[in-house]
């Protein structure tokens, strides 16, 4: 009878370990972990017509903040579900007035995250050089010349600065009456301050030869 204490014990410390490392407990019905978003995702079943879903990715919302508003997000959803509603569309439009996506934390305090970041975008860890040159030379050209949302590059229709994003976006309509339209981005954290805005240009130029 002694001899099966210690592995389950064993096991069970095992298990724990595991545990730590592959999945993640909100502790909450409805709410679970995606591990292939990095998100906190929220459901709440409405009956026949399916449930509602929503996610808190941590590159939004932050690591300890991703899962409290998942949390008063699910708690929200029940409170809905008790006032009779029932379209999940509806719902998780309703939810995401209540609970804004922010947009991305680019610039976190520790570097630890930064690298994570980086191996996360890029599949590597050899871009950290590159984004403290661009945020040096942003740093430099900031007081010449602030961006904001939808600025458009030298006078170029249909190019504009995605500040949520840190990329410029290039538009171009093939068929107007159609709605025939293709969209391309090319952020800073690939590449550069400058090369970004320079391959929106040609990119824009090329499109318009088509």
């Amino acid at each position: 009878g002694h001899t099966a204490a210690p592995p389950s014990s064993s096991n069970r410390g095992r298990g724990r370990a595991a545990g730590t490392e592959e999945k993640r407990e909100s502790g909450v019905v409805g709410v679970t972990w995606q591990r292939q978003h990095e998100a906190w995702a929220v459901s709440c079943s409405l009956g026949k017509s399916g449930s509602a879903q929503i996610e808190f990715p941590e590159s939004n919302f932050g690591k300890e903040n991703a899962l409290q508003k998942a949390i008063e997000c699910r708690e929200e959803m029940l409170r809905l579900k008790g006032e009779g509603w029932s379209d999940p569309k509806a719902m998780r439009k309703k939810m995401r007035e209540v609970f804004p996506l922010p947009p991305r934390i680019s610039s976190a305090p520790s570097s630890d995250t930064r690298k994570e970041q980086g191996v996360r975008e890029e599949g590597e860890g050899g871009r950290g050089k590159v984004r403290d040159d661009s945020e040096s030379q942003s740093n430099e050209r900031s007081s010449k010349s602030e961006r904001k949302e939808g600025d458009t590059v030298s006078g170029l229709a249909e190019i504009d600065w995605r500040e949520s994003h840190k990329s410029w976006r290039v538009c171009c309509t093939f068929f107007p009456g159609a709605g025939g339209k293709l969209t391309l981005s090319f952020p800073e954290s690939k590449y550069g301050k400058i090369g970004a805005e320079k391959r929106a240009k040609g990119c824009k130029l090329e499109m318009n030869k088509m």
